[in-house]
């Protein structure tokens, strides 16, 4: 199970990273075909940019890991996590400092509303008709 959930948290970071990597692989590119100053300066700052952008994102994931252990360690009776559980606080406390006005701006932009106000369909408008399901008998196909 951990090595499906970090295959997803992978893919979740790639697809959020697919602009910038787009980005960099140009930078890279015409750094090989041209390795002039300019060329060199740009996959430089490509890269810086990429570097920070995923630090951004670890933090947000790192934030949600150490909310899910304390509610793991909220319901659990072992003294032993206590240590955990307040390095876990410390750790959470720390990224929201360092990340908070990231998190803060992400969190605005995902909730603005979309530029064209007809991609908003009125409810109702759409129609759905599920497909149906099908299973495969028991018995065989006279029902017996």
């Amino acid at each position: 199970m951990r090595a499906r959930g970090k295959a997803r948290r992978e893919l979740e970071m790639l697809a959020a990273l697919e602009v910038e990597q787009d980005r960099l692989d140009d930078a890279k590119q015409a750094a090989a075909e041209d390795p002039s100053p300019e060329n060199l300066t740009a996959k430089r700052r490509e890269m810086a940019s990429m570097a920070e952008t995923r630090s951004w994102l670890r933090a947000v994931a790192r934030i949600a890991q150490a909310e899910r252990e304390l509610v793991e360690y909220a319901t659990a009776t072992d003294l032993r996590k206590v240590a955990k559980r307040e390095a876990a606080e410390a750790d959470i406390e720390r990224l929201r400092r360092d990340f908070g006005p990231l998190i803060a701006a992400m969190e605005q932009l995902a909730g603005a509303a979309p530029a064209n106000p007809a991609e908003q369909l009125p409810p109702g408008s759409a129609t759905v008709t599920p497909r149906p399901v099908r299973g495969r008998t028991r018995f065989g196909k006279d029902g017996a």
